[in-house]
């Protein structure tokens, strides 16, 4: 019976492939249209329009390339502007997370907004990578400009009083293997100044699935997994030291990073409720 699920599966990818590839192209020309106004009007391109475009395109390529991804805790995340932070493995990870939290919006809490926090580089490339960063409203950083780095710490303050949601890698990059890099403290410091719930995200099984470079932890079943931990509450941190708390929440990350590594290893259930 399962030989046969399989076989239909696959019999359904291979006549929807053609028509999803179709709609990929049209999703890439849409975005970057879509991007181009909201960059001479912004007033004119609404944000839920500005999300669905990317979203749509974000399910497409996921489709496309047999990416399956599987969560959990999603309904217990804060309702209220948050600092979410998610460790960095592959070039799908923001990916991953825009879809996963644009469907929490739409489920759970209809005035969702987010905000990406990146590196300068990516605002430096050209076609729908940065039409999707744009429509998104990325706050670029560079790692190299203090001065920089304040005036976008001032719009992460900002974004957090208009409702947004701030979304952030605080190892700054990605990070191959299966250890976590530093996590820089001055990512956590928009939650300190604004006193907004910290929600740490947890992402296994990314690398080497989408143009990464990185190969050493190639997914053979193509699955990602997202967990989505207890949030931290302002009065549960805001006594502590910052780089007290970025250790402590980078050390809470991996042993859940670890945990769900093992159970995939083992053929386990990751997740009791999805």
């Amino acid at each position: 019976m399962k030989t046969l699920i399989k076989v239909l599966k696959a019999i359904g990818y291979g006549l929807a492939y053609p028509f999803v590839g179709i709609g990929l192209i049209i999703s890439f020309s849409s975005a970057k249209r879509a991007a181009k106004k909201y960059r001479k009007a912004p007033n004119k391109v609404f944000l839920e329009n500005r999300y669905y475009v990317v979203y749509k395109l974000i399910n497409r390529v996921l489709f496309l390339k047999r990416i399956k991804v599987q969560h959990d805790r999603l309904s217990k995340v804060p309702t209220t502007p948050c600092l979410f932070v998610y460790n960095h493995k592959s070039n799908l990870d923001a990916l991953i997370l825009i879809k996963l939290l644009y469907e929490y919006k739409a489920e759970y809490f209809n005035g969702f907004k987010m905000k990406f926090v990146a590196k300068q580089e990516l605002n430096k490339k050209k076609g729908v990578v940065t039409a999707v960063m744009d429509l998104i409203d990325t706050l670029y950083i560079d790692r190299d400009n203090i001065r920089q780095q304040l005036q976008v710490f001032d719009q992460q303050n900002e974004s957090i009083k208009n409702k947004y949601s701030i979304v952030i890698a605080p190892e700054g990059t990605r990070v191959p293997g299966d250890e976590f890099g530093e996590f820089k403290a001055g990512a956590f410091k928009v939650a300190y100044t604004n006193m907004t719930p910290i929600q740490p995200i947890v992402i296994y099984g990314s690398s080497g699935l989408l143009f990464d470079k990185d190969k050493t932890n190639t997914n053979k079943s193509r699955q990602v997994y997202v967990n989505f931990m207890p949030y931290l509450k302002p009065f549960n941190f805001h006594t502590h030291n910052i780089e007290y708390l970025s250790n402590e929440v980078k050390n809470d990350m991996q042993n859940t990073y670890d945990q769900i590594k093992a159970r995939v290893r083992e053929n386990r259930k990751v997740f009791e409720e999805n």
